[in-house]
């Protein structure tokens, strides 16, 4: 018959020898929820900067015409586009001065 310390003792090394194998997997599955932010966040930023060459080729009176706005809103936006274009060119903080 197995005595009790011998179980308990299975039991304790068993877990011994469990937990650098579980913290390594806990820490491979940490690495890979990083590189998965990582990867999300180049994905957002390669579609932002599509977005903003896309904006940046456009001709001010086609993009605010893009939008749909009415024909008397579009001299307004036009306005707002090139001062905010002008603004991006300056180095964009020209507000927080």
């Amino acid at each position: 018959m197995i005595g009790p310390r011998i179980i308990v003792g299975a039991l304790a090394g068993a877990a011994l020898a469990a937990t650098p194998a579980y913290l390594l997997g806990r820490s491979h599955g940490l690495d890979a929820a990083r590189i998965n932010a990582l990867e999300s966040t180049i994905t957002v930023d390669n579609a932002r900067r599509d977005v903003d060459a896309e904006i940046h080729s456009r001709a001010a009176v086609d993009l605010c015409r893009s939008f749909g706005l009415r024909p008397e809103a579009i001299p307004e936006c036009m306005r707002r586009v090139e001062q905010a274009d002008a603004a991006g060119a300056d180095g964009g903080d020209d507000h927080h001065h």
